[in-house]
């Protein structure tokens, strides 16, 4: 009896063995099909964009994961910044007195993005005109976009508190002033980061970014959605550099035309544009408190789906410059890709004037070879990346050190920035509060 009761049990342990098994099996290929790219009505090839959860990976576990291959969306990984709970009357409060770059999209423009008709305001103008009240619009002008103009040390310290640089790219090569550096040993930051604010419906269209870095976004309020191609992928399936005639001129900034007509991204015609159906497009919507990261030189489509505003850097990150050097030498070196040795504190100049492939030799050379560099992978390497602010990257022990040093820069150098008194007078003002 006891041997027919003890069969019976490892009967049912074997059964629940097995279906254990067989759900696990069913939830890897449920998550394997999920994965894979589907068809949309345009016929285009959709591949959600990868999503993790915040607090999930380490800076160092992200890279190892995920390289600088594919589009990740971090989600939760910012809603502890102070900016997460901004409205945008706190927004004006903070910042309404800089000066910010508006543009329009126009979907026959071959410009960058497709924005256009470039205004300069007050942020608080752009606030109360085009984000609360949105009045112009029902004069038939067109949604205004905030881009990416001048950068937040330039128009809003101050708001440097309340956005930091997240864990996963604080450790970077940014653009500085290289007298400055040379000088203080303070790595000024100069022209970053960006702010982009726009309502529903506000858009660019396809482009790639200059220096043809990596690119990530911290989204502080509403939902923006990303359609993003690998540079890779573009390079097997597109004629990336024009050479066949086949109008494709994305990768020097300007949008592809072809018979009259220019694609689009969000609205594309596969009857002139075939080869974007033949690219895998991962698409991916980035919420409030979200975080989301490109590799380098990836083409990028974003829409706003409701009012929505958000705070990104052009930098390039330990554990991408390799990448990054292979992507740039084989784009022929467009759109300044090798400059980011310019502000490495690079012991190797004297050769990058030379080309081909000794060129992107020396430019990894120069990476390995800086202090600079070698100094910021070391903190990465012993996962010592966390959340920083503008000032710990640049250097300086508080705020108000840091503030006052860009107050001082702008005073050296206004001509160079195209800064007004109006401009310097709201940015040393800030260093007081």
């Amino acid at each position: 009896m006891k041997k027919k009761h003890r069969g019976q049990a490892l009967l049912r342990r074997d059964a629940a063995k097995l279906f254990a098994a067989v759900c696990v099996t069913f939830v890897l290929a449920r998550a394997l099909f999920d994965q894979r790219p589907r068809r949309d009505k345009n016929g285009l090839r959709i591949k959600e964009i990868q999503r993790i959860q915040a607090g999930t990976l380490s800076a160092k576990e992200f890279f190892a994961k995920f390289g600088d291959d594919v589009p990740v969306i971090v989600e939760g990984e910012v809603k502890h910044h102070p900016a997460f709970n901004m409205s945008f009357d706190t927004l004006k409060e903070a910042c309404g007195k800089s000066m910010v770059e508006t543009k329009v999209f126009d979907r026959n423009s071959k410009l960058w993005g497709g924005l256009v008709d470039k205004k300069y305001m007050l942020l608080s103008e752009y606030v109360d005109n085009h984000v609360l009240n949105q009045g112009n619009q029902t004069s038939g002008e067109p949604p205004r976009y905030l881009t990416a103009g001048l950068g937040l040390p330039q128009i809003c310290p101050r708001l440097e508190l309340y956005a930091p640089v997240p864990k996963y790219v604080s450790l970077s090569v940014f653009p500085i002033d290289g007298a400055q550096y040379k000088q203080t040993k303070k790595r000024n930051q100069l022209i970053m980061p960006v702010m982009f604010i726009g309502n529903k419906g506000t858009k660019t269209e396809m482009h790639v970014d200059m220096m043809l870095g990596p690119f990530w976004m911290s989204v502080y309020s509403g939902s923006k959605t990303f359609r993003v191609v690998t540079y890779w992928d573009a390079r097997r399936r597109w004629d990336l550099f024009n050479k066949r005639g086949k109008g494709n001129h994305l990768i020097d900034h300007t949008r592809w035309e072809r018979g009259g007509e220019i694609m689009e991204i969000w609205n594309p015609n596969l009857d002139i544009f075939p080869e974007v159906g033949e690219v895998t497009i991962y698409e991916g919507k980035v919420n409030a408190g979200d975080w989301i990261y490109l590799p380098s030189a990836a083409f990028h489509g974003v829409r706003n789906d409701d009012l929505s505003w958000g705070i990104t850097i052009n930098a390039l990150y330990p554990a991408t410059m390799n990448k990054q050097v292979d992507v740039c030498a084989d784009s022929g070196y467009r759109l300044s890709c090798d400059g980011y040795y310019g502000y490495s504190d690079c012991p190797m100049k004297s050769f990058l004037t030379t080309s081909s492939w000794l060129k992107k030799w020396a430019l990894k050379q120069c990476y390995r070879q800086s202090a600079l560099v070698q100094g910021l992978k070391r903190e990465f390497d012993e996962s010592r990346a966390r959340d920083m602010f503008l000032h710990e990257i640049s250097g300086f022990e508080n705020y108000q050190s840091w503030c006052q040093g860009q107050c001082e820069l702008y005073r050296t150098h206004a001509r160079a920035f195209g800064m007004g008194a109006h401009l310097l007078e709201n940015v040393c003002r800030q260093c007081q509060s």
